[in-house]
C-alpha cells in the first residue's frame, strides 16, 4: 500500500516537472507571455512648415518697412554685405480713399560693395524672392538705412493732403507710384510719391524726407 502511495506522489512530481518544462520552453520562445508588448509611442503633430521669407505684417499693413526685413534676408543670403539702395511700388487706378489701403508688390533693390553689383528682390504678400542682379558701372555709397523713420503709408498721407487728392478726383485713371532712395548725397533718405495721367500726360509730385516726414522743395 506504502509502495502504491509513493508510486502515485512520483507520478504527480514527473507530471508537474514536464508542465514547468513546457511552459518554460514556451517563455523562452516568445518572451511577450510574460511581458505584455509595449504600444508604440503616439506620433507628435508635425509642425506647420515655416517660409523663411515670411514677413509679419503688422495690423495687416502691407507696407515698405513691414516687408523690408524679409527683403533684406534674401539679399544677404545673395550677398552678406547688401545695402538697401532704394524700394519701390506702383498703384494703378487708385482712389483717396483706397490708395494707402491697396496692396501692392514692393521691389527693393541692394547693392553689395564686394560684388559691385545691384541685387533687385520682389516681395508680395508677404513672400519675399530674388529676381535679378546687374553690375553697376561705379561704386554705390547708400545713405544709412537707420536714418528711415517715414513708413510708405505716411509718405502717401502726406502725398494725398499736399494735393494728391485733387489730383486723384481730377484723373482717377493715374498711377500712382512711391520710391524710396538713399541718394550717397544726401544724410537722409527721400520718398518719391508721384500721380500721373497717362491719357493727359499730368503728373504731380511731392518729396518727402523719409527721416523727418517733412516736404522736400
Amino acid at each position: 500500500m506504502i509502495k502504491k502511495g509513493w508510486a502515485i506522489v512520483g507520478g504527480l512530481l514527473v507530471a508537474n516537472l514536464a508542465v514547468f518544462g513546457v511552459l518554460a520552453y514556451l517563455l523562452l520562445r516568445s518572451p511577450s507571455l510574460l511581458v505584455p508588448p509595449l504600444s508604440p509611442p503616439s506620433p507628435s503633430p508635425a509642425s506647420p512648415p515655416t517660409a523663411a521669407t515670411q514677413a509679419a505684417e503688422p495690423d495687416g499693413a502691407a507696407t515698405v518697412k513691414a516687408f523690408y526685413p524679409v527683403a533684406l534676408e534674401v539679399a544677404t543670403a545673395w550677398q552678406s554685405d547688401a545695402r538697401l539702395v532704394s524700394a519701390s511700388a506702383d498703384w494703378p487706378g487708385p482712389t483717396a480713399e483706397t490708395v494707402e489701403d491697396q496692396e501692392v508688390l514692393w521691389s527693393f533693390n541692394f547693392y553689395s560693395p564686394a560684388a559691385r553689383k545691384v541685387y533687385a528682390v520682389a516681395v508680395s504678400g508677404g513672400q519675399a524672392r530674388g529676381v535679378r542682379e546687374s553690375q553697376v558701372p561705379r561704386d554705390l555709397n547708400p545713405a544709412a538705412v537707420e536714418g528711415w523713420q517715414i513708413d510708405s503709408p505716411a509718405a502717401l498721407a502726406t502725398w494725398l493732403a499736399n494735393g494728391g487728392s485733387d489730383f486723384l478726383t481730377r484723373y482717377p485713371q493715374a498711377e500712382v507710384s512711391a520710391q524710396l532712395r538713399f541718394p550717397s548725397d544726401s544724410p537722409t533718405p527721400l520718398w518719391t510719391v508721384q500721380g500721373a495721367d497717362e491719357q493727359s500726360s499730368a503728373n504731380f509730385t511731392v518729396k518727402v524726407d523719409a527721416a523727418s516726414g517733412a516736404i522736400v522743395e
